[in-house]
């Protein structure tokens, strides 16, 4: 049997390291809990935020394949960017938040807890300073900025519950901002190693490689996130903790119903 496994990858930051070891765990635990029922599917959505060249199984089956290589792009992808990490929290019940990405006013902020699966999620609007109380609508993680996250902002739990969910280390993604290459890319990198594992067809991934190509011939390099930022339009619609839009406007009173019996981030 498997005593541990072994994650590759010289020179990751906290945010690789911690995001696989934590999925990894989740992995070998679920699995231990209920081998029978265990799909590494369920995993590998975790696995693709962080940045890398696309999964193949190598030599799992015996001899490489022509999906084990990319041959037209070594550089690595993601949805995703490491936004910060928790230092910890105030006297106040203020969560000081470190930001390592640039973040906007409106974006959504992915917490993850190590003691839950799914992300926990925070549509943030300014950003207050910790150092002198400034507040502003961008934060530049060049002189690693510091900000107050009130307990309160996660208004779907109680003050306690996130501070135990989200304890000092805690990491936090956001979505990153690619420009239409990039995106196909990645679309197109999960496709290869789901036509390995025999999951979907060579049309479909023959189809995302074309649109990758004539995306890079007419070079749009007009930059954008998955999911507009600010705007009724551009709610999400998975119930983020201090998201103005859905949790006021009329048109989602009945996904703020339907929440009642999901999980948090997921899509109603």
């Amino acid at each position: 049997g498997l005593d541990s496994f072994k994650v590759e990858g010289r020179n990751k930051t906290e945010f690789y390291a911690g995001s696989v070891a934590r999925v990894y765990r989740a992995a070998i635990d679920d699995y231990v809990k209920d081998p029978q029922n265990w799909c590494a599917d369920d995993y590998m959505d975790e696995i693709n935020s962080v940045a890398n060249r696309g999964y193949t199984l190598a030599f799992h089956e015996g001899r490489l394949t022509n999906l084990a290589h990319d041959y037209e792009s070594t550089g690595s992808t993601s949805f995703y960017e490491y936004a910060g990490r928790v230092v910890g929290w105030d006297s106040n019940d203020n969560m000081i938040f470190e930001g390592k990405n640039r973040l906007d006013a409106g974006d959504v902020l992915e917490f993850l807890s190590p003691h839950q699966r799914e992300p926990i999620l925070l549509r943030i609007y300014e950003f207050r300073h910790a150092k002198d109380g400034k507040i502003t609508d961008k934060l530049h993680a060049g002189q690693k900025p510091q900000i107050l996250i009130p307990a309160s902002d996660f208004h779907l739990f109680d003050k306690d519950q996130i501070k135990k969910l989200l304890p000092e280390f805690s990491l936090v993604r956001k979505e990153k901002n690619n420009i239409e290459s990039e995106k196909l890319k990645v679309e197109s990198r999960e496709l290869s190693h789901q036509l390995e594992a025999g999951n979907v067809n060579e049309t479909k991934y023959q189809n995302k490689r074309q649109k990758y190509f004539q995306a890079c011939e007419i070079g749009d390099l007009q930059i954008s996130p998955r999911t507009p930022r600010i705007g009724q339009e551009g709610c999400c619609g998975k119930g983020c903790n201090g998201c103005l839009i859905f949790w006021h406007d009329e048109k989602y009173k009945k996904a703020r119903e339907l929440l009642k019996g999901k999980k948090i981030g997921e899509m109603l």
